[in-house]
């Protein structure tokens, strides 16, 4: 609390030494009501807590309001909820405008369907770095308290609520729960860098949250994304490769499949975010998840990036603004032919399409030959063999090369079908998993990766896919035939 009694938020952590912005005398009325006492500087403008309220609701309901299909088709929304400031200030929102809690009008429930559903990333306390056991047992039980007071927010908004282990991603069945979440920690453990593992925990959550809304049967997820994020994410993805997908990352909806992956707090500040949730006296957790593979901001590029930004924007405030203005104006072209990277499932660029068709093409030709030199020899060496017992018989013949494949295609993740910023990421590993580059005659069984199905399924069906369509690309039609 200022001298005028002005709410504020830092972006920095007290003992960084920042240039300050020049303060402005601020109006003690409210310029929107012109009546209340201004207790919030928005932007440029001093507002009263009822008008700066009135004015976010109004904001974020526009957001997620414009991308519905049918107005008179019920709305289902599943929230994706970590416990930090944003996604918190997400839930009071959305009940806001669905006309729950202590809302005058209750009839647009009738039109939305909302349920909360929180990644549990507990399991990687085991990675992140921590001395001793207390620092271990501490962070479990605020792990506890977080899911716990996420759970009973959920229950106050009359919103269900799905706590879903990180290990899930390898599978649910609890059986075998100890091993998923060895298997999880294995696979962490390989990589390097922090970069690496916040991305890759990034793509599993993102993931996961696809298949639970899948499951669940919810075509739309909310994030809660700040606009301070986003800036960071286009500094971020751009130095790691991922420029050609940066505004689709950035925009305020982004569609995977049939999943649309909704950023409504784009427009927000976090510091706008965050005197809505000290007004509001909700449980702050954020400190408890960040910075879970590194103890500093300049342990990885996400983090340096993050720190560049809010110096920037300490600065001048128009620095996040301006980015996102900019960021815009760029759009990734996206066809019918469009083809997702089988870890991260952003789009591949035209560049790597080509380089995907003509790996296949490889593939496709090296498989022939193969077939055709072991059919010969296969002849050759069973002239005494009986039609139906001979290993070069059509049953046995074609049961050969689904095995075959099956051992290729399965076990391995081919590297076409990743993007740049996804074959950076795995190069950044202790041990490499089998990442097949040129279609290879061996039949020897690789080691299998410890990447979750997912990616290697991804991997066969998108190669599959094109073998498929190189085959029948003779017999389709233009467009104008």
């Amino acid at each position: 609390m200022t001298d005028n009694n002005q709410l504020t938020c830092n972006t920095e952590d007290a003992g960084d030494n920042l240039i300050p912005t020049p303060k402005k005398a601020v109006k003690k009325t409210c310029v929107r009501c012109k009546e209340k006492p201004s207790i919030i500087l928005f932007r440029t403008d001093p507002m009263c807590w009822d008008c700066y309220h009135e004015m976010i609701i109004k904001k974020f309901k526009l957001n997620v309001t414009r991308f519905r299909d049918n107005k008179k088709d019920v709305e289902r929304l599943m929230l994706a909820v970590s416990g930090g400031v944003s996604s918190r200030v997400m839930m009071d929102l959305v009940s806001h405008f669905i006309g729950g809690n202590g809302s005058k009008g209750t009839k647009a429930k009738l039109f939305f369907k909302v349920c909360v559903v929180h990644i549990n990333i507990s399991c990687l306390d085991q990675v992140s770095g921590r001395a001793t056991e207390q620092d271990h047992l501490d962070h479990a039980q605020r792990q506890a308290n977080l899911v716990r007071s996420l759970e009973e927010a959920a229950q106050q908004y009359e919103f269900p609520f799905y706590n879903i282990p990180l290990e899930n991603i390898y599978g649910c069945d609890e059986s075998n729960k100890k091993e998923r979440q060895q298997m999880l920690i294995d696979s962490f453990t390989q990589f390097t860098s922090s970069t690496s593992k916040e991305d890759i925990l990034e793509h599993f959550r993102n993931q996961l949250l696809f298949e639970t809304a899948h499951s669940l049967g919810f075509n739309k997820i909310l994030f809660g994304t700040s606009s301070n994020r986003l800036a960071t994410r286009l500094l971020s993805s751009t130095s790691k490769g991922r420029g050609y997908n940066v505004p689709n990352e950035t925009n305020m909806v982004d569609q995977h499949k049939d999943i649309r992956f909704i950023q409504p707090m784009r427009d927000f500040l976090l510091k706008e975010i965050h005197i809505y949730h000290r007004k509001m006296s909700f449980i702050d957790y954020t400190n408890h998840n960040v910075l879970l593979f590194n103890n500093n901001s300049k342990g990885s590029i996400n983090a340096l990036c993050e720190k560049f930004i809010n110096h920037l924007q300490d600065i001048s405030n128009q620095t996040i603004h301006t980015l996102l203005r900019s960021v815009d104006k760029l759009v990734s072209p996206i066809d019918e032919n469009s083809v997702s990277c089988s870890i991260c499932c952003a789009n591949l660029s035209e560049q790597e399409i080509k380089q995907l068709e003509q790996y296949s093409l490889a593939l496709k030709s090296s498989s022939s030959s193969s077939t055709t030199t072991s059919t010969s020899s296969c002849k050759s060496s069973c002239n005494n063999c009986s039609a139906s017992s001979s290993c070069c018989s059509t049953n046995n013949n074609n049961n050969n090369n689904n095995n075959n494949n099956s051992i290729q295609l399965t076990n391995n993740i081919h590297k076409p079908t990743l993007c740049y910023s996804c074959n950076q990421l795995l190069r950044d590993v202790k041990q490499p998993p089998v990442l097949t580059v040129v279609p290879s005659d061996s039949t020897t069984t690789p080691t299998p990766p410890t990447l979750p199905i997912y990616v290697q399924k991804n991997s066969t069906v998108l190669l599959k896919s094109y073998q498929l369509r190189n085959e029948i690309k003779d017999f389709l039609l233009d467009d104008d035939e």
